[in-house]
C-alpha cells in the first residue's frame, strides 16, 4: 500500500505514520499476515519525503485461524 501524506510533511511524519499502519497489520490482522515492511521517501511513481510504501506478506490460507 502506499501513504501520501500533504505537501511539505516530514520524513518523521511520513514514518509515523507508517508506524501506526505496521502497527494496525501485526497487532490487528495478526491471524492473517506473516510480515510487514515498511519504508519512506518513495512510492509507486512519487518520490518525496512526504511518500511511503507498505508491503504485507500474508499467511497461507491454511495458516489462518479465523472461524468461517
Amino acid at each position: 500500500m502506499q501513504v501520501l501524506l500533504p505537501a511539505n510533511s516530514t520524513m518523521e511524519q511520513t514514518d509515523e505514520v507508517l508506524g501506526v499502519v505496521r502497527n494496525y497489520f501485526l497487532n490487528h490482522e495478526k491471524d492473517a499476515i506473516l510480515s510487514c515492511m515498511t519504508s519512506c521517501g518513495a512510492g509507486f511513481m512519487l518520490r518525496g519525503q512526504n511518500v511511503g510504501m507498505s508491503w504485507v506478506r500474508l499467511k497461507d490460507w491454511k495458516l489462518r485461524e479465523r472461524p468461517t
